[in-house]
């Protein structure tokens, strides 16, 4: 999971779908000029997005985007880091003993 705007989001693949379908209604409405601080409405309705800490909740046009930027970012780190770590791995006298525990991005802990 990822961190944005004070909430945890969930960044499995089937998520990242649900996000980036959101984004596209996003950048329509963007396009066309519309209100980006109103909530994403589908079928008449506040569409819902899930978190990992607080359930459900209704999210604006403007959030959604940075939500997947957010997501975007978290992906990045995470390959850089793991790229660093597969090098340092692989160059180590001793790989058993290499601490690839460290530089992670933060993720999501259950209170």
């Amino acid at each position: 999971g990822f961190f944005y705007d004070g909430h945890w989001y969930h960044s499995d693949d089937k998520m990242k779908i649900e996000f980036n379908t959101l984004k596209l209604k996003a950048l329509e409405v963007l396009i066309a000029a519309g209100d980006m601080d109103t909530n994403i409405i589908i079928d008449g309705t506040p569409t819902k997005v899930k978190t990992i800490d607080n359930g459900y909740i209704s999210v604006s046009y403007n959030q959604i985007l940075g939500i997947v930027a957010a997501g975007e970012v978290q992906t990045k780190r995470t390959y850089e880091v793991a790229a660093t770590h597969e090098y340092y791995l692989n160059i180590s006298p001793t790989p058993e003993s290499y601490n690839w525990h460290t530089g992670w991005p933060d993720i999501y802990e259950a209170p």
